[in-house]
């Protein structure tokens, strides 16, 4: 009997942070605590590792190993950048504490999640509230009717009047960053409704996440629309081909408005700069080209070097600043993990997603389609922007390929391996009761 009566709080401690996994989902983006040194990244992470620990916790008193669903190349990836990133910190001549948690972290999430394998459905409904909820905030802030009055708190004062569109992420291109990779979410938890419900979703929710990102003046969700532009002629050229390229059409033509529309500062200026600091730091990448300068590398080393290149480059005087991020997340794992850290975070997920649009005989359900158009954008928009270094993108992003793994391993033309658990051996709770 206690054998029995253990099994079964095994069982509900999983459970329970299985059923815990859609609230975190929401949570993580609109958690903010005014008056914090960083009031909107601390508080996401600590609700994401508190989650986390608990989950971890609950996989290893149910004897479950999340890794044993995963076949020799995937395992193999993931495994190598997870040592590489611990190599950079423990060899390189940086190691931030914080930068090495925010890497590491998130893929943590993604090994909870492929061992408690939640309903996708249920996922991405909540990854959509989420997204609605910040393009909420984020089209009152722009119409200047800002929520966070009510509280008394104005958000950031002077500089651009963009940065009055914060919402719950503290600048107007994380905001952008967050909505792109939460559009797809919007598209799918529509697709899982029945008709009626279908469309009162899918149209004003796509609008109001739109014009969420439209608000924010952000350039850098055109990388995400013309890779989903990509995405949908890879995925339909075999099977719909000309709605495949109808789609890819209207996409590129989305991406040119948000171009047309963006209050940022001119486009031509915003490419030198960053061109400026890639430079920049591409020159010193060969000083420690297989392993980087470690996590948090560049942060440090960047104002050092950027000095030594204005002494000898007056005319790009006017690009210096304060430069955290190197604005191309290939860029800074280039520097902080070397050759074989960004070799290994691009393999992983080109991986998995190449073995998604390859199943051509299977229709993935709608989340799995949504979760991979989400990881897609993230990806794409890591090339004008630093996603991989903020709590609630990089956490959607692992979150996104936990779903796309948990697909494909459903795929008739995935590799057969021994499955070390499935939804049935995780029940649901009731069956026991930086910015």
């Amino acid at each position: 009997m206690a054998g029995h009566s253990d099994n079964v709080s095994h069982h509900q401690l999983a459970g329970w942070m299985r059923g815990a996994a859609s609230a975190v989902v929401v949570v993580v983006p609109l958690m903010v605590i005014p008056g914090l040194a960083t009031p909107f990244s601390t508080p996401k992470t600590i609700v994401l590792a508190a989650w986390v620990a608990l989950g971890l916790a609950a996989l290893v008193w149910a004897r479950v190993n999340p890794l044993a669903r995963l076949d020799p190349v995937l395992f193999a990836l993931l495994a190598g950048w997870l040592g590489v990133v611990g190599l950079s910190a423990l060899t390189g001549a940086a190691a931030s504490p914080a930068a090495l948690l925010a890497a590491v972290l998130p893929a943590a999430a993604f090994i909870v999640l492929l061992g408690l394998r939640p309903e996708p459905d249920g996922l991405m409904r909540a990854a959509a509230a989420a997204g609605l909820a910040v393009a909420l905030i984020a089209v009152l802030q722009w119409a200047g009717a800002d929520p966070f009055r009510l509280f008394g708190w104005t958000g950031p004062a002077g500089g651009s009047d963009r940065l009055r569109v914060f919402a719950t992420l503290g600048n107007p291109n994380f905001v952008a960053a967050f909505l792109t990779a939460a559009l797809p979410a919007v598209w799918a938890a529509a697709r899982t409704l029945a008709p009626p419900w279908r469309l009162a979703l899918v149209l004003p929710g796509a609008a109001l996440v739109t014009g969420g990102i439209l608000a924010t003046g952000s350039r850098a969700p055109v990388a995400a629309v013309l890779a989903w532009a990509g995405w949908a002629l890879l995925r339909g050229a075999a099977r719909r081909p000309r709605l495949a390229l109808g789609l890819a059409l209207g996409l590129a033509a989305a991406g040119a408005l948000v171009v047309a529309l963006s209050t940022a500062r001119p486009l031509d200026e915003t490419v030198r700069g960053r061109v400026h600091i890639w430079r920049t730091a591409l020159s010193h990448a060969t000083e420690a080209p297989w392993l980087g300068f470690g996590p948090g590398g560049f942060e440090l080393f960047f104002p050092r070097w950027e000095t030594d290149r204005l002494a000898a480059a007056e005319t790009d005087r006017r690009f210096a600043g304060l430069a955290a991020h190197a604005h191309n997340d290939y860029v800074e794992a280039l520097v902080d993990h070397g050759v074989i850290g960004l070799v290994l975070f691009v393999a992983f997920p080109a991986v998995m997603l190449w073995r998604f649009a390859a199943a051509r005989k299977t229709e993935p359900a709608a989340a799995a389609e949504g979760a991979a158009a989400g990881a897609v954008g993230v990806l794409a928009v890591a090339f004008a922007d630093f996603p991989f270094h903020r709590p609630t993108e990089t956490f959607f992003y692992w979150l996104y390929l936990s779903m796309v793994c948990d697909a494909i391993l459903s795929f008739p033309t995935a590799p057969s391996k021994p499955q070390a658990v499935s939804r049935q051996a995780v029940p649901e709770a009731n069956t026991g009761g930086p910015v």
